[in-house]
């Protein structure tokens, strides 16, 4: 089995209320009539979808919950089927796709791990074009959470996208070749 392991590339948390510059996390959830929703992008190498056993977004939480849910249902991970930018807003968020989402959610000490199997499969299998995810939690729960983005200047915490294979997503090919060796002239 080979592990691929893929870091954000770009991520994004839009509010109802404006966001310092200087807040690089990734916020989900609201709190009183605060929402925040949040953007990831990985670049996906070429994955043969049949290859593909799961793949799991690792994301590293930075110490600030609020009623911090660990159900399915306290949040959802949808592919975007539009891109998303700095100019994204509540007013203007990109389309989702509502049936993909995500699978179970297990929670660590320091990190959650998201199973998404069947988002990164239909990318691989070109049902869908990987413009991203958006992450947020069901109006009906109150409390956020908050993760390190691919803004976050700490390697250790930016999102990862975690991808196991059956075989090695690259094939390796033996190749045959020959060689003549010419000598140079020298004057």
């Amino acid at each position: 089995m080979v592990s691929i392991d893929i870091i954000a590339e770009k991520s994004l948390t839009i509010s109802t209320i404006p966001l310092t510059p200087k807040d690089n996390d990734l916020i989900i959830g609201r709190c009183l009539m605060i929402y925040y929703i949040s953007y990831l992008y990985f670049p996906l190498p070429p994955v043969s979808a049949n290859s593909i056993e799961n793949a799991r977004l690792v994301l590293f939480k930075t110490g600030e919950f609020l009623n911090g849910l660990k159900t399915k249902e306290a949040i959802d991970i949808y592919p975007l089927l539009d891109y998303f930018s700095s100019r994204t807003a509540m007013h203007n968020r990109p389309k989702y796709d509502p049936s993909l989402t995500q699978g179970d959610i297990t929670e660590g000490t320091v990190s959650i791990e998201i199973d998404l199997t069947n988002i990164v499969t239909s990318w691989a299998k070109g049902n869908l074009i990987n413009k991203g995810i958006v992450l947020s939690k069901r109006q009906q729960y109150s409390g956020f959470s908050r993760f390190g983005s691919a803004l976050t200047k700490d390697p250790t915490l930016k999102p990862v996208l975690r991808i196991l294979c059956k075989e090695p997503h690259l094939p390796f090919l033996d190749l045959q070749c020959s060689y003549k060796i010419i000598p140079s002239k020298t004057d």
